[in-house]
């Protein structure tokens, strides 16, 4: 009896490598938002998790990368040292929205 092998479509190959590549690229956004002195980085890096949590693929992986306290604390960073409305206007999204769907970033120390 021959064995099955279960096809692979190329189109899959280049979803995944997308989504590694797309979460590579959040990491690296992630670490300007907590790491970074300059209040324009932090800023920068508010607008683009913004955008990738926009980003349904990304739905379970983003929300497990984002709940984390260093994070947390750097949207808690930006509230207090932004005057940008946008980036003001996205850290407040963020928040609310991930406090309302998962429930221990409502709980995050400060």
């Amino acid at each position: 009896m021959k064995s099955i092998r279960p096809s692979t479509s190329p189109n899959s190959f280049i979803s995944k490598a997308t989504i590694d590549g797309a979460i590579s690229e959040l990491r690296q956004v992630i670490s300007k938002l907590c790491m970074s002195e300059v209040v324009e980085e932090s800023e920068m890096a508010v607008i683009q998790i913004e955008r990738f949590w926009h980003e349904a693929y990304m739905d379970v992986d983003i929300k497990t990368m984002l709940s984390g306290n260093s994070v947390i604390n750097g949207f808690m960073e930006i509230l207090f040292n932004s005057v940008d409305p946008q980036v003001l206007k996205a850290t407040i999204f963020l928040l609310s929205d991930m406090g309302s769907k998962a429930k221990d970033v409502i709980q995050t120390d400060f």
